[in-house]
């Protein structure tokens, strides 16, 4: 019951040129973040209203959720293997063809951690355990909270309090999380 309101709202968004108040029945739709219909009214203005159009979001967000596992399973050998069980998931499959913002959501989620893992790695990497000056590492990581705030936009809080529950957890585990969190305040103060 969700995907038709979501086009409708995309819909009325254009119908409307107000891009910043969601609307679904001609009546403000103040309960889904705004980034979905974003995407959707993408589509729209380049496609023409349609459903896909409106299923394009949670089709390149599921692509690009394979691809995800495929790059993150690069780094330990199995990449294909990897990119071919995120591609028969079942509910990666289903998600990816219904214009709603779990597909989204997950893409994001699942960028933000893979990409601070991957920072996170190439910080290990360079033999500086406490030392951040690789910019490539920076840009990962970085790329890991812009993927957060996007996911903000797309579903709320949730999109942030998953993946840092999840790297919190992570750098508990790799003894890590007081180092971490003493380089991440002395670079971003200065101090």
């Amino acid at each position: 019951p969700d995907e038709p309101i979501y086009a409708e709202t995309a819909r009325e968004m254009l119908e409307r040129l107000d891009f910043i108040v969601p609307f679904c029945g001609y009546e403000p739709r103040y309960d889904k973040p705004i980034l979905f219909y974003w995407f959707e009214l993408l589509f729209f203005k380049i496609l023409g209203i349609g459903e896909l159009p409106a299923r394009l979001p949670s089709v390149i967000a599921g692509t690009a959720s394979v691809w995800l596992a495929f790059l993150l399973g690069s780094f330990h050998g199995f990449g294909i293997l990897a990119g071919l069980v995120a591609l028969t998931t079942f509910q990666i499959f289903l998600f990816s063809k219904i214009a709603i913002t779990d597909m989204l959501l997950n893409f994001l989620i699942s960028a933000s951690i893979c990409f601070f893992y991957i920072g996170y790695l190439r910080r290990a990497n360079t033999k500086k355990k406490f030392a951040f000056k690789d910019k490539l590492s920076s840009r990962w990581l970085i790329s890991s909270i812009v993927m957060m705030a996007l996911g903000m936009l797309c579903k709320g809080p949730v999109a942030v309090v998953l993946p840092l529950l999840v790297i919190v957890i992570f750098l508990i585990l790799e003894k890590d999380l007081v180092a971490f969190a003493l380089n991440t305040w002395i670079i971003v103060t200065g101090k």
